[in-house]
Parts: C-alpha cells; structure tokens; sequence
C-alpha cells in the first residue's frame, strides 16, 4: 500500500512538473517574435532542462536554505531535499524561496549564519536616491535526537505544514488545533501522522 502511494506521489509530481514546463514553453511563445523552428526547439529544450533541473534532487539541494556544515547535517540536508521532492511544487517553491532550515543536534544553538541570499525587486522600496531592503526569512529548527530514521521526512514534512499554514504568524492559538491541521496537510501530501492524540 505505501508503495503504491509513493508511485502514484511521483507521478502526481511529474505530471505537475510536465504542466509547469508546458505552461512556460507557452508564455515564452506567447512573449517571443522567432519564427526560426529550430531556434524555437532549443528555447522549449532549454526551458524544459531548467525546470527538470530545479525540481530534481540536485536542483533542490543546491536552491534551498540550510544551515549545519557536519557530517550528520549532510544527511538531514539530504532528508529535507527527499521531502521537499515530495511536496506538491508550489509549496516546495515557497518553501525554498522563504524557509532557512537549522540543523540543532543539540538542546540549545548560538550561531553566526553567513550565506548568500537571492534578492528579488520586490525586497526593495525606493526612498529617493535610497534604495531599502528587507529580507524575511522562517527557520524550520531540526532537531532529531529522539527521532527514528523512518520518521525523519513525516517530521520535516510536518514542521514545513506548519509554515504553509503560516501557523508561525499566529497568537494564542490552541496547541492541539494547530499539531492536528499540520499533521492533516501533511498526510494530505502522502506523510504518516506522528501524534496518536492532540490532547496538549
């Protein structure tokens, strides 16, 4: 059963990267003036790589956000790469774009992040001749300690809930309420459930 649920997750996957690229090869057409078949095939070619490229394991792992340099922090930077694979794309690209993933293996961190960030012309106001930026970015903190192996994705898929469902951003909010509806997203996306109950 779980494995045909993985089959049928990677084929959701590629039927929705397939669309991706055939919208895109549409837009480009829609937006270019070549009338050159051959220099139109290569530009489908080229728009198709890149986003094959960008939804494949090294692409992901060389787009996102992750902080950890250790030999374990290499495994959990592989396990968020296998989970946001998994993901529906438009999550996955939120994700990416906004979540600096942490790598805590233990109770407590103190830590200097240096990393280069991609700015877009939306993170810049002009004021005059100065421009103002501001970057904001959410930490997904890893920490798993008491975490079976076969739990590692179910976990990460869980906490990645939580920030789609801006979970972060709100106040007073019932503990019990806020684990079940990131445990129902992330069932929803093919993950197991981690509470047996929500009573907190």
């Amino acid at each position: 059963m779980a494995k045909r649920r993985a089959i049928a997750n990677t084929q959701v996957k590629d039927n929705e990267v397939e669309r991706l690229i055939k919208k895109s090869i549409r837009e480009m057409k829609k937006n270019t003036d070549i009338k050159d078949k051959d220099i139109m095939r290569k530009e489908e070619m080229k728009i198709r790589k890149q986003i094959e490229y960008e939804n494949s394991f090294a692409g992901v792992f060389n787009s996102f956000k992750f902080f950890g340099d250790t030999a374990e922090d290499e495994k959990r930077k592989r396990i968020v790469v296998e989970t946001l694979l998994k993901i529906p794309y438009k999550v996955r690209k939120k994700t990416i774009d906004e979540v600096l993933f942490i790598s805590m293996s233990t109770a407590g961190v103190t830590f200097k992040f240096e990393g280069s960030v991609n700015l877009r012309k939306k993170d810049f106001k002009q004021k005059g001749n100065i421009y103002h930026g501001r970057i904001e970015l959410h930490f997904i903190i890893l920490n798993f300690r008491r975490c079976r192996k076969d739990r590692k994705m179910d976990v990460t898929a869980h906490e990645i809930a939580h920030f789609i469902l801006g979970h972060h951003l709100k106040k007073n909010i019932n503990r019990g309420i806020i684990e079940k509806e990131a445990e129902d997203l992330a069932v929803k996306w093919g993950f197991k459930r981690g509470y047996k109950d929500y009573n907190f």
